[in-house]
């Protein structure tokens, strides 16, 4: 979280707070260190989540560590440095990986103006470039900023910083709250007599010199591949490698619209939606397939009892259906799904009537019960023959549990599960 630090040479100003009159939060001496969220083999990092991806690195490079920094009491951040270098002194390249996320108890996010863009394995990064007179000065000189952290993290294995610098620094956001990043710092040092212009605060060499802020960009994408981990759909079927492992075939009538992530609270995840509509987009038939999890700063897990059970390939589900007004839980929680999701269809020219009838099928997805899993079966109340007003909240009938017990019997048509 490079920006957080109170000095005029901070290079990440862009966080929608200012800190400087907060007090950095301090690890007691005898408090073991937290443990790593992400596992590295050989030249790959591998992160289970925000984002789930594997960035692997060339041979060139040598992986030095990574550690977990608490940030002026506002963020954690996750680091993993990577490094060309002799055994001791400066090194010559580097990248400096690092996961962090907002902590609970504050409303601070993310906040990076889109000027330049990159793609890499399909992520989307946010980036600027800049070259340093002496980047270790610029970087060592807050003993409670990030950088500083890494910088203990090279002394240990009696390297450094290099002085004169060209940087590469890249931000990706993956929840729609920005209160998550992936941030990847590319460093080369600079031949003493380089014409490329550098100065003690850093010079933006996307408009001082576009050709060397090219170069280095390159050189920083050469240096390492990202593959993305998380679930896709492949024509109709959605296939989820992990969290939980799981192919849902959706039936050929319906069109994928796409995915829409969402968070809230300390939970964020993603749904793909499929729809089957009339031809002028009013949405008859949706069945959306929904991934979340808690935040791995937050204690929170899924514990509920699977007291109606629904076998769904070889896992119990929790199953339930109801009739819902769509609009009004929209309206009444913004933000979250039925919000999002309206808004994701409004985009792509969909329209939803607002009286649905609803079958749900949900499950913890791993062991740890940190992530959860749940499908989801819509259809307009009126194909049905009724409306909202049929049924008032809290009412039960005959006629009610009859069309529950036919939509239920319609949506396990929709979807086939394998795991």
């Amino acid at each position: 979280m490079t920006g957080m630090r109170p000095s005029c040479k901070s290079i990440r100003a862009l966080l929608v707070v200012v800190l400087s009159s907060l007090a950095p939060a301090q690890r007691p001496s005898s408090q073991p260190d937290p443990p790593l969220d992400r596992k590295v083999e050989g030249q790959t990092i591998i992160s289970y989540e925000l984002p789930a991806a594997e960035l692997t690195f060339s041979n060139d490079f040598r992986y030095l560590g990574g550690q977990v920094v608490n940030l002026y009491g506002n963020a954690e951040a996750e680091q993993h440095v990577f490094v060309v270098a002799g055994n001791s002194g400066p090194v010559q390249r580097f990248y400096w990986v690092q996961f962090e996320h907002m902590l609970p108890g504050n409303q601070m996010t993310y906040d990076y103006k889109p000027d330049r863009k990159t793609d890499i394995g399909g992520l989307s990064f946010i980036y600027d470039v800049k070259s340093f007179s002496d980047y270790s000065a610029v970087e060592t000189d807050d003993p409670r900023s990030d950088s500083f952290a890494v910088s203990k993290l090279l002394a240990k294995n009696g390297l450094a910083f290099p002085r004169k610098t060209v940087r590469v620094r890249m931000f990706h956001l993956p929840t729609a709250d920005r209160r998550s990043e992936l941030m990847i710092i590319y460093g080369e040092s600079l031949a003493e007599d380089s014409k490329i212009p550098t100065s003690a605060d850093g010079v933006h060499l996307d408009d001082a010199s576009p050709e060397a802020a090219k170069l280095a960009l390159d050189h920083a994408r050469a240096g390492m591949t990202i593959r993305v981990r998380g679930s896709r759909v492949e024509g109709n079927t959605f296939v989820s490698p992990e969290n939980p492992k799981i192919r849902a075939t959706v039936d050929k009538e319906f069109t994928y619209v796409g995915s829409v992530p969402f968070a809230f609270d300390q939970v964020s995840g993603r749904r793909f939606v499929f729809v089957r509509a009339t031809g002028d987009k009013q949405v008859q038939r949706m069945f959306v397939i929904q991934q979340e999890a808690f935040a791995p700063s937050s204690n929170d897990i899924y514990v509920y009892r699977i007291t109606s059970p629904v076998k769904l390939g070889s896992s119990e589900y929790q199953h339930s259906v109801i009739i819902d007004d769509n609009d009004a839980t929209a309206d009444a929680e913004p933000g979250k799904e039925a919000d999002v999701t309206r808004r994701f269809l409004a985009l792509h020219g969909y329209t939803l009537n607002p009286g649905l009838i609803m079958s749900r099928f949900a499950r913890p997805a791993d062991a740890s019960r940190k992530h959860e899993i749940i499908f989801f079966c819509f259809a307009d109340l009126a194909s049905y023959g009724h409306k909202l007003s049929d049924f008032p909240e809290g009412s039960s009938s005959p006629e009610k549990d009859q069309i529950k017990r036919k939509m239920d019997e319609d949506c396990r048509a929709m979807f086939s599960i394998t795991d």
